[in-house]
């Protein structure tokens, strides 16, 4: 099981998978100001090559939902929901500050009460 992490809500680009353990598979940054649509796939690709995770092998798309630039947002938003249809993987989404819970427990986000409903 594995959980594909987006974030372009900022000032930068970010992609990362994990397993349920929480271990860090592959993960990409890159910090700009414009351009998030243009760098998210082809970043989405490279970690996935790198952690040698296919569409089949993901339970779960994070995406962050700001507060952050409206734009971005969108692209993220719009990114996870276009991969989500076509894999058939449920979105759940999180505020730029709950991206403690990617890095403290990353299985336990796709079974807690607390996760935000899906999008």
């Amino acid at each position: 099981m594995t959980i594909l992490a987006l974030d372009t809500s900022g000032a930068a680009c970010s992609v990362a998978l994990r397993d349920r353990a929480g271990r860090l598979l592959a993960h990409r940054f890159q910090a700009l100001a414009r351009g998030h649509a243009e760098l998210l796939m082809p970043m989405l690709r490279a970690a996935m090559e790198e952690a040698a995770v296919g569409f089949a092998d993901l339970a779960l798309i994070a995406v962050t939902t700001g507060p952050g630039s409206f734009t971005g947002i969108r692209v993220g938003l719009a990114a996870a929901r276009g991969l989500a249809v076509a894999s058939g993987v449920p979105i759940r989404r999180s505020g730029t500050g709950g991206r403690c819970w990617w890095r403290s427990t990353a299985g336990a986000a796709i079974s807690s009460s607390r996760a935000s409903p899906p999008i």
